[in-house]
């Protein structure tokens, strides 16, 4: 519903194509996991909303979303690039996805096997070290292999930290700290390409245009918890809609991609994008703060060896 949104919006207020309208609606609506994936897991292992599973909700909403709204970016590209037939381009997309959550599923259950037999109790530097270096063999596979790289690397990983033995929580420390520095190189690749003229002549519009697709996220979220019958009340359904709402690293590096393609209103989708990113990555992860203590209960849950009481 975000994207569709923008898209309707671009056209309307910017003069877009459909199908450039579709490009910047589908570079934005994209969940950025870098926002929202940390909080979550903070969320869950502190027990809050943990009473329905809220934070789990969360998490697979963000890459459910993102598997599809990758779909239809590629599809709004070729329909612009006029690179080939939009079905075969979607049935490919979907195809390689299902190729790449089995060989995810099928190299996490080698390294589960291999882990749990021989790395047990190794020094937890080790583990970490040969954990992220699977990490960039299964995501490199995608070169070799008619696969979905990303998807690959989110079923390896689900799969892997939920079903071995050897303790693997401090990853998440690890992998944030490596991250924060990968980030500075994409931010700073994107401000090399951005055009600043454009973005102050977007101004106004453009963060209009991203206001749409928010208020299309939350209602979105809302419609489709009340047809999945969830037993989520409006507050919680209201949370998961805005836990929702965080772009960043995604936004980042789509939208260059779209500029190099030679699309036609690249630099225009380019300055919308980053403007998504400097007003709703900081805000997102604000609304997640300041909301989820009103909008959420906290239930007991063991975390480590420390019991959260519940409060009401």
């Amino acid at each position: 519903m975000e994207g569709f949104a923008i898209l309707i919006a671009a056209v309307l207020l910017l003069g877009f194509s459909w199908s450039q309208g579709g490009i910047l609606g589908f570079t934005i609506a994209i969940v950025s996991p870098a926002v929202v994936v940390p909080t979550m897991i903070r969320l869950k292992e502190n027990g809050w909303g943990m009473d329905k599973g809220i934070p789990v909700i969360s998490l697979a909403a963000t890459n459910l979303d993102g598997l599809m709204a990758i779909i239809l970016w590629l599809v709004f590209m070729t329909l612009e690039l006029g690179g080939g037939d939009v079905w075969e381009v979607a049935g490919t997309a979907v195809f390689q996805i299902i190729l790449g959550a089995v060989w995810g599923w099928l190299v996490g259950k080698l390294a589960v096997y291999l882990f749990d037999r021989y790395l047990l109790n190794k020094a937890f530097w080790l583990r970490v070290i040969l954990f992220l270096s699977l990490c960039l063999l299964v995501f490199l596979s995608g070169e070799l292999l008619p696969i979905n790289a990303p998807v690959a690397l989110l079923v390896f990983g689900l799969y892997f930290v939920n079903t071995t033995q050897v303790e693997m929580r401090q990853v998440g420390t690890v992998v944030s700290r490596i991250w924060a520095i990968a980030a500075i190189f994409l931010f700073a690749m994107i401000g090399a390409v951005a055009d600043i003229n454009v973005m102050f002549t977007v101004g106004l519009v453009g963060l209009f245009i991203i206001f749409i697709g928010i208020l299309a996220r939350l209602l979105g979220a809302y419609v489709a918890l009340n047809m999945g019958k969830s037993p989520l009340n409006n507050s919680e359904k209201l949370f998961v809609g805005i836990s929702t709402t965080g772009k960043a690293t995604v936004q980042a590096t789509l939208a260059p991609l779209v500029v190099a393609a030679g699309v036609e209103s690249g630099q225009t989708i380019l300055a919308i994008a980053v403007m998504s990113i400097l007003v709703m990555a900081p805000v997102a992860s604000l609304a997640i703060e300041f909301t989820y203590r009103r909008l959420l209960h906290q239930s007991d849950q063991t975390v480590g060896e420390t019991v959260v009481e519940t409060k009401l």
